[in-house]
């Protein structure tokens, strides 16, 4: 497994009507997230175009510590948490230093 920095971008498409449930959930994960070992960026973001864009930012030390991540109890809880509040599940994009 390589200790090159990963960085990947997460989109989400709230449903217009948990928009507020859905961000106040996604804040209180990342919050969390950003605590956890490796995690050297979280940021949340909209499309000024179409605020129901969602995406985050996210950029960690390792692939190996990100899985770890993916891989815990509590992102498991939230992610089943969210996804009923999106119209489409959520897209992960994974980039590696070129």
């Amino acid at each position: 497994m390589s200790d090159a920095p990963l960085y990947l971008t997460v989109h989400a498409r709230p449903r217009p009507e948990q928009t507020d449930d859905a961000k106040a959930l996604l804040t209180e994960m990342i919050a969390a997230s950003r605590t956890e070992d490796g995690c050297e960026l979280m940021e949340f973001v909209a499309d000024e175009q179409d605020p129901l864009a969602w995406m985050v930012f996210e950029r960690w030390s390792s692939r190996s510590l990100w899985e770890a991540h993916a891989a815990t109890e509590r992102n498991a809880h939230d992610g089943a948490r969210l996804a009923p509040m999106l119209a489409e599940p959520l897209t992960l994009r994974f980039f590696v230093p070129s």
